[in-house]
């Protein structure tokens, strides 16, 4: 019965409130109450433009900062810059962000995949994970182990198998005996999403026009 009492009474003061405040607004003229609306409308606006503005120094100085990371890992500005905007085309004809493309580029150049190939691999990573951002930021950091070795071990390949990939099945049809090479496993991801599967000349189902990731 108390908590009750108490909220009708809060219930009665905020309802004293509110016609003291209309009170109040009925004193100033419409006039008055119009040019107070603009000034708000004003510093609704300029706030608006001031974080966008902000929006855009943050991103320009974060891009700005990957760019410098590249240069610094090539020590070369100019090949920095190069890859750099490599990936910042790439990005705008893609479904990935330069974010996700400058951190799947860093670990495949950090395992000795070349400069000259980084655009190819991304793409083909991009095209066997289907335009998925996790399986493709999932299967560069499986790609950069099987690099850093020049081998796929059994837990990679069953890392690639639960994520959709028959990969054992396309290695066996492509005749690798024992363990897989680097090359075979780009090869395989090449075979998957292709049209038309060359070891099995039948159409793939991996392979979807509108997933697929291309330059």
């Amino acid at each position: 019965r108390k908590k009750i009492e108490i909220f009708k009474k809060k219930s009665n003061d905020a309802a004293n409130s509110a016609t003291k405040l209309d009170d109040v607004m009925r004193g100033f003229s419409p006039s008055a109450l119009a040019a107070a609306a603009g000034v708000t409308a004003l510093v609704t606006s300029f706030k608006g433009l001031m974080s966008t503005v902000k929006g855009t120094i943050d991103a320009y100085a974060h891009f700005e900062s990957m760019q410098k990371g590249l240069e610094t890992f090539f020590h070369s500005a100019e090949k920095g810059k190069e890859v750099f905007e490599d990936l910042r085309r790439l990005s705008n004809e893609t479904t990935f962000g330069v974010d996700e493309l400058a951190n799947s580029a860093s670990q495949l150049l950090n395992v000795g995949v070349a400069s000259s190939e980084i655009n190819d691999t991304l793409i083909q990573l991009g095209n066997i994970a289907q335009g998925d951002k996790t399986k493709f930021a999932e299967l560069t950091s499986i790609m950069a182990k099987i690099q850093s070795t020049g081998k796929a071990g059994a837990m990679q390949l069953q890392q690639i198998q639960m994520r959709g990939i028959p990969i054992r099945e396309e290695l066996k049809r492509m005749g690798v005996q024992g363990t897989a090479t680097a090359d075979d496993i780009r090869q395989a991801f090449e075979n998957l999403t292709s049209e038309i599967n060359p070891t099995t000349e039948a159409p793939n189902n991996l392979h979807n026009p509108r997933a697929i990731v291309s330059i």
